[in-house]
Formats: C-alpha cells, sequence, structure tokens
C-alpha cells in the first residue's frame, strides 16, 4: 500500500511540474510588412535585404532582414533567413517552401528572442511586400 501512494504521490509530484514548465511558455505573434532594398545572386542561391515595418502602422520602421533563397526540386525553395528587431533580438528562420505551402519553422533567436520556436507564415501583398507573421513560444 505504501509503494502504490508512494508512486501515486510521484506522479502527482510529476505531472505539477510539468504543467508549471508548460505554463511558463509564452506565445508572440509578431506582424511585419517586408520592403525589399537590393537583392543579388550568390551562385545558385539568391539573397535579398530589407526592411522590417509594422504591419498596424508601415510608417514605423521595426527592424531589418536578410533572406537567402535557394532553388530545390519539385518546384520548392530553401529559405534561409535573420530578422532583426533593433536592439530588441532576433529570429532565425530555416526551412523550405513549396506550392501552396506559406509556413517555414523558427529556429531560434537571440536577446528577446531567446529560444523562440515556432512558424513563420508568408503573403505576397502589392508591390513586391511580403507580410510575415511570427508565432512563436519561448
Amino acid at each position: 500500500m505504501r509503494k502504490v501512494l508512494l508512486l501515486a504521490g510521484l506522479t502527482v509530484m510529476a505531472v505539477a511540474a510539468i504543467a508549471a514548465t508548460a505554463s511558463a511558455q509564452r506565445v508572440t505573434k509578431l506582424r511585419v510588412v517586408t520592403y525589399r532594398e537590393h537583392a543579388h545572386r550568390v551562385g545558385n542561391a539568391f539573397v535579398v535585404h530589407g526592411l522590417l515595418k509594422d504591419a498596424a502602422n508601415r510608417s514605423n520602421r521595426v527592424g531589418r532582414f536578410e533572406a537567402k533563397f535557394t532553388r530545390r526540386s519539385h518546384h520548392r525553395t530553401g529559405i534561409r533567413a535573420v530578422a532583426t528587431f533593433g536592439r530588441t533580438g532576433s529570429l532565425k528562420v530555416k526551412g523550405v517552401q513549396g506550392p501552396g505551402d506559406n509556413r517555414t519553422p523558427i529556429i531560434g533567436g537571440t536577446g528577446a528572442f531567446n529560444g523562440a520556436a515556432g512558424k513563420l507564415t508568408t503573403r505576397n501583398l502589392r508591390g513586391n511586400h511580403t507580410l510575415l507573421t511570427f508565432l512563436f513560444v519561448q
């Protein structure tokens, strides 16, 4: 009987520890619009640099980005990008997108975004701009 009670007590403590850890995670959603400044070809890749502006107020510059796009097979594109938000920190994205797929994994961050993991969703806008939605947990 003591073993059963001890096992039940340990189980309750383990579940409480997992719940406490999960509740400590913070979900963040950032929406920005890209403004391409310049782009150039590097071997098989295409590198783009530009500004990030607040999606709600496009006159408000919030950071910069650099992205490298590499052609893959079957109309897919490899993406490696870093979005830097001033002195706040940066988010790193790496993955592959193809037709009908507009999500790329967020694989890390620095500064205020340290330990970020989630997804970046993209949507093309008029005038060579792209809406980026970063959704991540820390």
